[in-house]
């Protein structure tokens, strides 16, 4: 009995034990609960605080190395980090002094290839045209293209496409075009890590000497053919006796005008071949171009009085300072032409001033005057342009050729006037 009151006594205790624990947690935990709840929100708002507060020190402390003024010299917020910052400082003066070395060099090519007489086309290993200058545009007759475009856009020549390509692999080749008042020569050079290289030259004076330097030779050939092959007839019939006893005096005057004609020609062409070779010894002095022309009219006078011409030359004194032997000259051709292609009762003048610190020479004729389509070519080596008349004109048709070069010697110009039936004037402005 007493062992259960004990037991019984001991189980109350606990249990009141345990019921004591249980309201004490209970409170604590109330107690607890409203602390927390007290608490939290200031906590929370104290840390919202101090992170931003952290953020923007922080933010002060690396605004110096995230976004550095790199257009102004480098300040230095910190002694720690001054070896860098005048790392960086060297770096950027290199790298500003290597891309104004960039700009020179970029700007003096530009310059070089804009004034380049030759055109230029660079172009890389995709086809697209990487340059191109002014000449070469002008030369093609195109606008300028985009950067990068295609070299189809430049040219559709299948030749020209096809030399792009060879040189593209490594091949040199080159080409001759005919553009609109040029003849170019096109060399396609590879550009070894760049692409390929078109250089147009313009070989137009070239082509064109080549061309008067063929039709000259053959022009001499003709007109020295003529004058032996009648000295050679004339000749052969002396040589086999059928010249009659009285008529032998007409063929050796025949003879004799065809040598003369002959020695005409090589001399004239002799002339000009040294005046194209600039092979002529000039003496420049003061020249009276009157009196030169007076004296070229003496020597005329002959031919003019046959002829039925009156040459005329102004009095007054003008002087030019010239080649005495090419004024001769000059003046000779144009009075010996003005009364070659004149007519009976015509009238040859002859007169000088001073103008503008020129010195400006006139041969007035009242001849036949020439073909509006013929002023042009009056001057070409053999031309002539009344081509009839020619036949029966003496006359190397080298004349007006030496005139034109001996004006170019004296660095002066020469003007044709003219009306047909009317007359011509050749103006000489020295």
């Amino acid at each position: 009995m007493a062992r259960r009151i004990t037991l019984t006594a001991a189980a109350l205790i606990a249990a009141a034990i345990a019921a004591t624990a249980a309201i004490v947690c209970a409170i604590v935990k109330s107690v607890t609960l409203q602390t927390v709840l007290v608490l939290i929100l200031p906590l929370s708002a104290l840390c919202a605080v101090l992170s931003a507060l952290a953020r923007l020190s922080a933010n002060r402390i690396v605004r110096p190395l995230s976004a550095p003024e790199l257009d102004s010299t480098l300040s230095r917020p910190y002694d720690e980090l001054a070896p860098l910052l005048s790392r960086i400082a060297d770096q950027r003066r290199r790298i500003a002094d290597q891309l104004d070395d960039l700009r020179r060099r970029s700007a003096s090519i530009d310059a070089i290839m804009d004034n380049m007489e030759e055109g230029l086309v660079l172009i890389d290993h995709g086809g697209a045209i990487a340059a191109i200058n002014r000449s070469a545009l002008a030369i093609l007759a195109t606008p300028r293209p985009d950067v990068g475009a295609s070299i189809l856009e430049l040219v559709r020549d299948i030749e020209i496409l096809e030399c792009v390509r060879h040189s593209l692999s490594g091949e040199r080749r080159e080409l001759m075009r005919e553009y609109p008042g040029k003849t170019c020569r096109l060399i396609f050079s590879p550009a070894p890590e760049r692409g390929a290289i078109i250089l147009i030259l313009d070989v137009t004076d070239r082509a064109n000497a080549e061309q008067r330097r063929r039709e000259f030779s053959a022009n001499v050939s003709h007109e020295l053919k003529t004058p032996l092959t009648g000295i050679y007839g004339y000749a052969e019939m002396l040589h086999g006796d059928l010249v009659k006893p009285g008529d032998v005096k007409f063929v050796s005057g025949k003879i004799l005008d065809e040598t003369r004609r002959l020695i005409a020609l090589v001399e004239d062409v002799l002339l000009i071949s040294r005046l194209d070779e600039g092979a002529v010894v000039r003496a420049f002095e003061p020249v009276d171009l009157l009196a030169t022309a007076r004296e070229v009219a003496e020597s005329l006078a002959l031919k003019a009085l046959q002829s039925g011409v009156t040459v005329t030359v102004a009095e007054s004194a003008v002087l030019a300072h010239a080649d005495r032997a090419m004024m001769y000259e000059l003046l000779y051709n144009l009075i010996d032409n003005a009364i070659k292609y004149n007519r009976a009762g015509g009238s040859v003048d002859v007169r000088a001033e001073h103008s503008g610190g020129r010195a400006i020479v006139s041969v007035r004729d009242t001849g036949i005057g020439i073909p509006q389509e013929s002023r042009d070519r009056v001057f070409e080596r053999f031309y002539r342009a009344d081509k009839s008349r020619s036949k029966t004109v003496d006359g190397t048709g080298l004349g007006l050729a030496i005139v034109k070069h001996i004006v170019h010697t004296h660095n002066g110009s020469i003007t044709l006037t003219s009306a047909v039936g009317v007359g011509t004037t050749a103006t000489v402005t020295l």
